[in-house]
Formats: C-alpha cells, sequence, structure tokens
C-alpha cells in the first residue's frame, strides 16, 4: 500500500469515527435526553454562547498601560485552518465587548448594535474576525455544540412520488430521522438554522427547563437565564407552516409531527455564513425569499404540504441566526438600508418579503472615526444611538505590542532580505510616538502637575508599556511621576480626540518595510534606513493628521522623537557590544536587576537573592545591600505599584557604570577596528588587536544575527554618538533633510 493510498484510508477511518463520536445526526427524543442532561448549555441565546466561548479557551491577566486587565486566550490560539493575524493587545476594548456582552444577558438579549468604531487598521474588524473564528472552533466541541432540524418524509405507500414503485416499505420506527436517502421522499431544512428547542411551544418552554435544571449540575443552574430566545422564541415562517399542515394532518398529534424530525449538529462557517456573516456595505438587501413550490422537485413534496406556497428564505443577515454579524464600514452606506435593524435589536425581528422572522443573532458594527463623526450631524443619529453601544478600538499605544505587529511583516521579508536585530522594537517606539498627545496638567492633581510638566515623550511610552524594556540613560523617573500611572491611560479615553485616534498605523509601516525592501539596492534594511523612511512619508503633511499638530514640549515633534528612536535603538545596540565583548556575562544589567527586584517581591530564597547580589554588588556587603534595597522597594509601592522603577534606573546605571568604565578604552579601540576590518582596511588593525576584533565581528555576525552592513553602520552611529560626536547632531541632519523635503 503506497503511502496516498494509506493517506485516504486513514483520512476515511477518522471521518467516520468523527462522525460517530458527534451524534451528528439524531431524533427529537434523543435530543431531549441531552437536552435533560445539558438544559443551559442547548438553550443558550447567541450571547450567552459568544460568553461562553470567551470562557472557554480560558482569561489571563496581563498588563496594559501600566494597569493589570483581565482578558481572553482566544486571541492567542492557533486556530486550525486559519490563516488570521492575532489580535495584538486591545485588552481593554475586549474587556468593554465582554462587559456589554454581560449586559445582554441580563437585559435577555443584544438588543443593541455594538458599534466598534477607531482610525483605519486599528483592528476593529480583526477582533470581530477571531470573534468568528473562536465560534468556529468552540461550535466543534464538546461543549459548544449546536443544533438544527430538518423536516423528513418518508415515501408514501412505498412510492417515490414520480419515480415508479419501490419494493421496501418504511420501517415501523417513532422517528424517520434515520431513513436512508432511498426510503426518503422530500427533506426539507430550516432555512434559518433554528434551534430544536423552538419545536417546543413558547408557553411550555420555560416550564419544561425550569424541571430539568432541577436535576442538573450545579454550572447549568448558576448560568442560566430566561432569555427572550426562551420565553418568545418561534419557529420561522416555513418551519411553522410545515409543523401547523402536519398538525391538522395528525388530528394534533405531537408525536406522529416530531417523527419527521431530524435533528443535526450545526457548524458555525464564516466562510458559508452559518451563525457567522459579514456584510458588506455594497451588499443590499440583506435578506429575501423566493419560492420552492415552482421547483423541478415539486412532485416529491408530500401531499399534507402541496397546499402550501413554500418560500425559501435566503440572505447573509439569516445565515447568521444563532451567531453573530458583522458590518464593516457600516456608517458608510446610506442610513435607509440599516434602518431595518433597528427594528431587529428592539424586537429580535425582521420583515422579509411578508415573512416575520425571529432572529438570534448579536450584531457587530464598524465605522472609522471621520464617518462617526459625519454621523452624529445626521438628523438620522438619533434614532440610531439609543440602539447602538459604542467600543473604541485605537491604535495601540504600547511599544512592545506595536512591535508584535511589526515583527510578523519583517519575518516575512526577512525570508529574502536581512533585517536588522531588534528593528522591530525602534520601529514600534516611533510608531507609538506619533499617536500620543501631550497630557494637561489641569487634568490632575495640583501635587502632581508638576511631574506631568515634566513627563517626555519618551517616559509617557515606557509607562505605557509597563515598564517592559528601556533605557535608564533616556528617563528621569521619580515617585511623583510614579503615581502618575492612574491618571494618564484615563485622561483621554473618554474624549472625542482619544490617543491612537491619529498617527501612523500598522499598515503605513508595513508599506514602509515592504518599500524598503525591493527598492533599497544594500542587501539588509538597516535602523537608518528605516528612520530614512519615515522622514520621507512625513513630507506630504496633509497625508496624516498627527504632522498638521503643532509640537509642544517634543510631542509632535517628528525629527525630535525619530532621534529619541535612534538614541534608544543605540544604547541596545551598545548592550549587545559589552555581551560580545563579554563586558558583561551572560545577560545585562537591565536583565540582572529586573530579576533581582521580582525574587525580591516574590520573596525567593536566600540563595537565589545572594546569587544575583554576587553579580551586582560584589564589593558591598549583600545583608546590608539586600535590606535596604528591600526596604526602599516595599516602601515606595505604599505609593504606587511601580514605586520602585526609580530605585530600579538607579541600580541598572550604577551596576552598568561599575562594568563598562573599567573597559572604555578597550570598548572604544574595537569599534574603531571593527569599522577598519567592515571597510576592508584589516591592514591598520594592529596585530595585538586584530584577533580580538575578528572575534567581535564573528559574535555580532553569527551570535547575534548582524550583517556587516547594519554592523558597520550602527558601528559608526554609536561612536559618533558616545566618543566623538554631540549627542544631537543627528537631530540637526534629520531637520536639514526635513527642510530640503520642505523645498
Amino acid at each position: 500500500m503506497d503511502f496516498t493510498e494509506k493517506w485516504f484510508k486513514e483520512w476515511g477511518e477518522e471521518s467516520r469515527q468523527n462522525f460517530e463520536k458527534n451524534h451528528r445526526i439524531k431524533s427529537f427524543s434523543e435530543y431531549l435526553k441531552d437536552l435533560s442532561i445539558k438544559p443551559y448549555s442547548l438553550s443558550r441565546n447567541s450571547v450567552q454562547y459568544l460568553l461562553d466561548m470567551l470562557e472557554f479557551f480560558g482569561e489571563k491577566k496581563v498588563y496594559s498601560l501600566g494597569n493589570l486587565f483581565k482578558t481572553f486566550k482566544l486571541f492567542e490560539q492557533e486556530i486550525p485552518s486559519s490563516a488570521s493575524p492575532p489580535l495584538i493587545g486591545q485588552e481593554s476594548a475586549v474587556m468593554e465587548i465582554y462587559s456589554v456582552l454581560k449586559d445582554f444577558v441580563i437585559e435577555g438579549c443584544a438588543d443593541k448594535i455594538i458599534l466598534l468604531h477607531g482610525p483605519s487598521w486599528s483592528g476593529k474588524s480583526l477582533l470581530v474576525e477571531w470573534l468568528m473564528r473562536g465560534l468556529e472552533e468552540y461550535s466543534r466541541k464538546k461543549e459548544g455544540c449546536l443544533y438544527t432540524f430538518h423536516w423528513v418524509f418518508p415515501r408514501e405507500g412505498g412510492k417515490r412520488m414520480g419515480f415508479g414503485e419501490k419494493g421496501d416499505e418504511i420501517p415501523s420506527s417513532s422517528t424517520y430521522a434515520y431513513l436512508s436517502s432511498d426510503q426518503i421522499a422530500f427533506r426539507l431544512a430550516c432555512d434559518v438554522n433554528d434551534s430544536p428547542l423552538l419545536l417546543i411551544p413558547p408557553k411550555r418552554r420555560l416550564p419544561f427547563l425550569k424541571e430539568l435544571l432541577k436535576n442538573s449540575d450545579e454550572r447549568e443552574l448558576e448560568k442560566f437565564v430566561a432569555s427572550k430566545f426562551i420565553l418568545e422564541g418561534d419557529l420561522c415562517s416555513r418551519c411553522r407552516q410545515v409543523f401547523d399542515a402536519l398538525h391538522d394532518e395528525y388530528g394534533g398529534d405531537v408525536e406522529k409531527i416530531l417523527m419527521h424530525i431530524q435533528v443535526r449538529r450545526f457548524y458555525i462557517s464564516r466562510k458559508y455564513q452559518r451563525g457567522a456573516a459579514v456584510i458588506s456595505p455594497q451588499e443590499t438587501p440583506d435578506a429575501g425569499t423566493r419560492l420552492i413550490s415552482t421547483d423541478s422537485n415539486w412532485d416529491a413534496i408530500p401531499s399534507a404540504l402541496q397546499h402550501l406556497t413554500i418560500e425559501q428564505v435566503q440572505g447573509s443577515i439569516t445565515g447568521a441566526n444563532n451567531g453573530i454579524a458583522e458590518f464593516p464600514d457600516f456608517l458608510s452606506r446610506a442610513p435607509e438600508l440599516n434602518k431595518y435593524l433597528l427594528s431587529l435589536v428592539t424586537r429580535g425581528e425582521m420583515e422579509v418579503a411578508q415573512n416575520s422572522i425571529t432572529l438570534n443573532t448579536t450584531i457587530f458594527a464598524t465605522a472609522i472615526e471621520e464617518n462617526l463623526d459625519s454621523f452624529k450631524q445626521s438628523h438620522d443619529f438619533p434614532a440610531f444611538k439609543g440602539r447602538m453601544t459604542f467600543v473604541t478600538i485605537p491604535y495601540l499605544l504600547e511599544r512592545r505590542k506595536e512591535s508584535e505587529i511589526h515583527l510578523k511583516t519583517l519575518m516575512k521579508i526577512g525570508k529574502f532580505k536581512h533585517i536588522a536585530p531588534m528593528l522591530h522594537i525602534a520601529s514600534g517606539l516611533s510608531t507609538v510616538f506619533t499617536r500620543l498627545f501631550k497630557p494637561n496638567e489641569e487634568n490632575y492633581p495640583k501635587e502632581l502637575r508638576e511631574a506631568v510638566l515634566r513627563l517626555t515623550p519618551y517616559e509617557k511610552v515606557v509607562i505605557y508599556d509597563s515598564f517592559s524594556d528601556f533605557a535608564p540613560e533616556l528617563v528621569s523617573f521619580d515617585l511623583n511621576k510614579m503615581r502618575l500611572i492612574f491618571y494618564l491611560s484615563d485622561e483621554y479615553k473618554k474624549t472625542q480626540f482619544y490617543e491612537g485616534r491619529i498617527g501612523f498605523s500598522p499598515r503605513d509601516i508595513e508599506a514602509l518595510f515592504y518599500d524598503q525592501a525591493y527598492n533599497k539596492e544594500n542587501n539588509c534594511i538597516s535602523m537608518f534606513d528605516f528612520l530614512d523612511g519615515l522622514v520621507s512619508l512625513t513630507k506630504d503633511r496633509s497625508l496624516f493628521k498627527f504632522l498638521e499638530l503643532k509640537p509642544d514640549s517634543h510631542y509632535h515633534d517628528i525629527i525630535y522623537l525619530l532621534n529619541l528612536t535612534r538614541m534608544e535603538y543605540l544604547k541596545f545596540f551598545e548592550e549587545t557590544v559589552f555581551l560580545a565583548l563579554k563586558v558583561y556575562d551572560e545577560e545585562t544589567p537591565f536583565s540582572i536587576i529586573k530579576d533581582y527586584f521580582s525574587s525580591i517581591l516574590r520573596e525567593d530564597s536566600e540563595k537565589v537573592l545572594s546569587k544575583i547580589e554576587k553579580q551586582i554588588a560584589p564589593e558591598q556587603d549583600l545583608s546590608s545591600y539586600r535590606a535596604r534595597i528591600s526596604e526602599e522597594i516595599f516602601a515606595s509601592m505604599k505609593e504606587s505599584d511601580w514605586g520602585f522603577i526609580p530605585l530600579f534606573c538607579k541600580e541598572v546605571s550604577r551596576t552598568k557604570k561599575e562594568k563598562v568604565l573599567p573597559n572604555k578604552e578597550k570598548i572604544a579601540r574595537t569599534l574603531k577596528n571593527t569599522l577598519l576590518i567592515l571597510s576592508g582596511g584589516e591592514k591598520n588593525v594592529k596585530g595585538s588587536d586584530l584577533k580580538e576584533t575578528e572575534n567581535f565581528v564573528d559574535s555580532m555576525i553569527e551570535k547575534y544575527s548582524y550583517c556587516p552592513h547594519c554592523l558597520y553602520e550602527n558601528t559608526k552611529a554609536l561612536l559618533e554618538e558616545k566618543f566623538e560626536l554631540p549627542r544631537f547632531r543627528k537631530v540637526n541632519h534629520l531637520r536639514s533633510k526635513e527642510n530640503k523635503n520642505k523645498k
């Protein structure tokens, strides 16, 4: 047996096992048995199902803008057959959506449209896409079982109508759910994938579920809410027609009516618009009907139904029943085309042709800020405002998370072009810089206003990034600045012009990276290529709102901010140089002190603390050093959760200075010799230094992933910055380039 034949047989066997395991087809009585075991799980409305899906994938706590947030692990899942990029950040927005959904549960239905608004490419539709991906995956799990039903009609009197006599008689049974295809004359699916629960009349449904809940487990009982779906939900008009016709045919015998029900496992699919639908602005109308009475298979319809005018309901919004629908660019189409949604969210019903259809759907919409601003001036806005809840999706303000987005683009480019190490860290910083607003001291307590005036753009980025990684030499934190953490992220949050509304988008930076990849002759995208590209990107100031803002205390001063990016990048490069030259051991002072402070906060063992202390304070009495540091850490944390940061910066700078000063001449000499070797002048390097410099270059290339091009550029810039040229010489260089562009 060759590989393909073996693979094919394994696929077939796996498919059969999955079919049996998932019990994809069952009778109505079997469905009722499942319902008795899981009365809540099989009676959830779309909101409850969405909430349970989020909780199913798990929760975690992360720092966002200096504060601890709960968020969900869904957005970092590796979902099979999904090429969607991960949703990075947006913890605040996700939790706001979660809170809105919780309110819907209390209300009993999703009675408002959730409008996600923000700048272009901030991740609005991506967030909804991940919710849909999560629903798709959850519906395939046993915890997320969903069911719909078909009407099944056997051959009448042993005949397949229109196809002549058939010898096999229909077996005597309490259900037609398991008939083979040659025993079935006609099968009719529910167009809107209604739950079999709706076959139970509303007046009987809630008492029945309450009785089942008496014997269910605590979780089912605790989470059960008598939603509008349970209290008022009814069959679609076509299924109601069929039910009523059979009711008349069988003289009200419900058992005989439900013999015709074939319960089927229902899997959500965004692609096929089953329980998840994306409805574009051009897609109008969103629902309609067509007669199936005139189809060529009309003769196969059982005689009990032939007097009916049977219509098929079709459309994207109906396909989203029992799940979610997204209306991207919602405000870009005429308000008249969206007004039917007001009725849908208010009553849970919509008119399609002359049919009233009940839908169990949570509706999301997205809009860019410019469209929302215009819509607020419209006379239609008040009608929509009461039926919408607004969730802001801004650009990210955390450099680390923005850098993750950039890194994914750079990894693709890196398959055919070298990328300078840490470029994504620098690009993330420069991008976040363009999104920040200067704090207004009037919004802060009097005792903190002086600290607000001293807060630099770089320090604000470091605070927003929860102090993940930064250059201590570029900050001057004190305890008052640490207290600002409680106010900074909220200052502009609920305003029309919030932080993250303007700035470079991830797509702008992605386009710049690809431009650098294809249009640069060298085989590397270096930090300085990137900075030059950003300067060129700002030539036309009308393209970006933030360029039209007047610089104030270096906020919105693009050239100053790009030079800050350059300075930090060189500080990080310098740390790598010290590692390669063995000035540091295996870790930088930043990492070692970070581990030490964390160990103190965790109250680690004496052994762990002593090991780190021997590296950072070898000349001091270790017990008194630890006592002093511990006392200062815990005293400062009474004022702020991050109150120890000034002490942290001080200790990093002290440790770095103690290690670097004795080696300063050696470092400068090696860097100068590196430039000679990389430019073909190794003959000018003294013999005693040649081997050491070659080892350094090899280490930087092989261990730390620099190429000769970016290593040369970075080394030259570091020498200019640290040993020869004034600190802000590069600022003047970039400003002259900017002025030249203006001319």
